[in-house]
């Protein structure tokens, strides 16, 4: 597959007019490495273009700077006019996602790593020649005071494609058409959840679900874990109803994780987005959830939705938006069960990035925590999974990836990408999971770093998981792949994970056990 890479590293503002044409900005702050396939020219009206030339080149990237300022925190659209010769699409290869010729990225960075949100043309772009084509990608601008990154994206297999026009202009709040908040909302708790985040009650555990059984559950809360995000099917509560006496006996909390209809598709995001059907059945089966466990005072809060995955272009052209769904879900539970804890999640997997390049904004109603999963830097957390493979640089601390070391202060650094949403709109944070692969070198260092970080930033926490697999069970070993701990031995991992959850009230101190030795990471 060939790829064009237009990459603008910038720092943000508005003009005096209401377009601001990116292409007559730029400040080059280096050439590329693949200069020749980017030509820049000049439009009819003095305006200046660029054009990609499809031609074998498999990444070309030009760094300029803009500035953008004056957009921070507001909902802009980027506008595109292309004209296209011999264009001819390709195929996308590495994700399965469907194919995307032009995609915008989003990016904040520190150091030489970025973190990315993502916008894309896919099914709506041409082949062939054509002429001032117009695409237009929605975006909601961040806050923070990050350096940011635009990166103007293309795939095609062949042929030239000319940007001729690249601008951006503020718009309506794209979110007011599902519900508004107040200019200064902030998120309001009782005080019955407030104490959990308190070190008199403070809650951190594991996630598992409906399928393990009393051994299971017995093992995890000896370990000290003393919250759960528990998986249930709305179809098949039984199975926990038969677990909560036992859950409640051991002193567990439990956050429910409802299972979604339909699973997701191959672009990542809800089958229920773009189905009326599966919509429904998604909302009929959170009625039943809530109306199952109305007052139960074992169930502490109700998840909305695990990892929405729907970009905001996403979200314009599907039938229905992640936040809107999540919304009518909370508005049913709560006619049913009023003082009901909600937990809602952002777009993407909920991870800091998805919070602060947000397409997020809160529920208004009392009493919903704001999900956050952690998986930094993934050629580490999934080693082995979606192309990352091991290397000189893959371990923690000390791994290396585009210019960044990564530390504990790398991923502190991370975690405080939270910091706009939660200090805007006073939400508290509850991170449903994080975990590093088990042959991942230093694996169980990340595990503490982690831990210390979230308990420094006030949030509860599930590490993810028990027995769902085998690269982040506790009890594999970290040498090799999928080769479990045999009875009476221990991890090292699991080693740091009982000594984090010795903090918690009422535990015992941590009385630490010799580990397994780890004579070298991943041995197939």
């Amino acid at each position: 597959m060939k790829k064009l890479m237009f990459a603008a590293l910038c720092a943000m503002g508005l003009s005096a007019f209401a377009d601001y044409s990116l292409l007559d900005n730029v400040k080059f702050v280096r050439p590329g490495e693949f200069k020749d396939n980017v030509v820049w020219g000049t439009n009819a009206d003095g305006t200046k273009n660029v054009t990609f030339i499809q031609n074998g080149a498999q990444e070309v990237q030009i760094a300029a700077d803009f500035d953008f300022s004056k957009f921070a925190g507001k909902d802009v659209e980027f506008v595109l006019v292309l004209d296209g010769e011999n264009v001819v699409r390709g195929e996308f290869r590495g994700n399965p996602r469907p194919y995307q010729p032009i995609m915008t990225h989003f990016e904040m960075r520190f150091g030489e790593w970025a973190t990315y949100r993502r916008n894309e043309l896919s099914g709506d772009f041409p082949e062939g020649t054509f002429k001032d084509r117009e695409f237009v990608l929605p975006f909601m601008m961040p806050k923070l005071g990050y350096n940011f990154g635009l990166m103007l994206y293309s795939n095609c297999e062949s042929g030239k494609i000319t940007f001729k026009k690249f601008y951006v202009r503020e718009v309506a709040p794209y979110l007011d058409k599902y519900f508004k908040i107040p200019k200064d909302y902030k998120c309001k708790y009782t005080k019955d959840v407030l104490k959990y985040f308190d070190g008199k009650h403070k809650l951190r555990g594991i996630v598992a679900g409906q399928d393990f059984n009393e051994e299971d559950y017995k093992k995890m809360r000896g370990w000290g874990a003393n919250l759960l995000r528990f998986w249930c099917n709305p179809d098949k509560l039984e199975k926990t109803d038969a677990l909560l006496p036992i859950i409640e006996k051991l002193g567990f909390k439990v956050i429910l994780a409802p299972t979604c209809p339909g699973g997701k598709g191959n672009r990542g995001g809800y089958e229920l987005f773009r189905n009326e059907q599966l919509y429904k059945q998604y909302l009929a089966g959170m009625k039943k959830v809530a109306e199952h466990f109305k007052g139960d005072k074992r169930i502490f809060a109700i998840g909305l939705m695990n990892e929405p995955f729907q970009e905001l272009r996403q979200g314009v052209e599907d039938k229905y938006f992640f936040l809107n769904v999540e919304y009518e879900a909370a508005k049913i539970i709560r006619s049913i069960d009023p003082t009901r804890v909600l937990v809602a999640s952002a777009t993407g997997g909920g991870s800091p990035n998805d919070y602060a390049l947000s397409d997020m904004r809160p529920l208004p109603m009392d009493n919903v925590l704001y999900e956050m999963h952690f998986y930094y830097p993934m050629f580490c957390s999934h080693l082995g999974l979606f192309g990352n493979q091991p290397g000189p640089d893959v371990k923690y601390p000390g791994g290396k990836k585009r210019g960044t070391v990564w530390t504990k202060e790398t991923l502190r650094e991370c975690a405080s990408w939270m910091d706009d949403f939660e200090k805007t709109y006073g939400a508290k944070i509850f991170v449903g999971e994080f975990s590093c692969m088990n042959w991942c070198p230093g694996s169980a260092q990340w595990l503490d770093d982690v831990c210390d970080i979230l308990d420094e930033r006030g949030y509860i926490w599930t590490f993810h998981d028990y027995g769902e697999y085998p690269g982040w069970n506790l009890e594999y070993r970290s040498d090799t792949k999928y080769t479990a701990l045999k009875p009476g031995e221990t991890g090292d991992r699991l080693e740091v994970m009982k000594k984090q959850w010795a903090k918690n009230p009422g535990e015992k101190p941590y009385k630490p056990q010799v580990p397994v030795e780890v004579s070298s990471p991943w041995k197939d």
